[in-house]
């Protein structure tokens, strides 16, 4: 199987759904992962960017943050270092802001 190493950019077009052209890349992208064709690896480095651009561009609440990237993260055919620790980085990090 294919690995790819995918950055925030790819990750951000997917999410926000901008601009649309890219988006709709970002989007098949990912349904090719979801349907086994591919594995797409994102590294907790360009998770951090997302993070950061989410929250302060987009301004996402942490919140929401957590739950696109906890979505993300889980979905088939998305690996990332340490899973497990990623996931509960996330959740602290939602449960701090409150």
């Amino acid at each position: 199987m294919t690995r790819l190493w995918v950055d925030a950019n790819v990750v951000l077009r997917f999410l926000t759904g901008e601009p649309e052209e890219m988006a709709v890349r970002a989007a098949h992208l990912m349904k090719r992962a979801e349907a086994g064709e591919i594995s797409l690896f994102i590294s907790p480095l360009v998770l951090a960017e997302i993070i950061w651009v989410l929250k302060s561009f987009y301004r996402y609440s942490m919140g929401d943050i957590a739950e696109v990237i906890l979505a993300l993260v889980t979905a088939q055919g998305i690996e990332v270092d340490d899973r497990e620790l990623t996931l509960q980085a996330v959740e602290l990090a939602r449960d701090a802001e409150c």
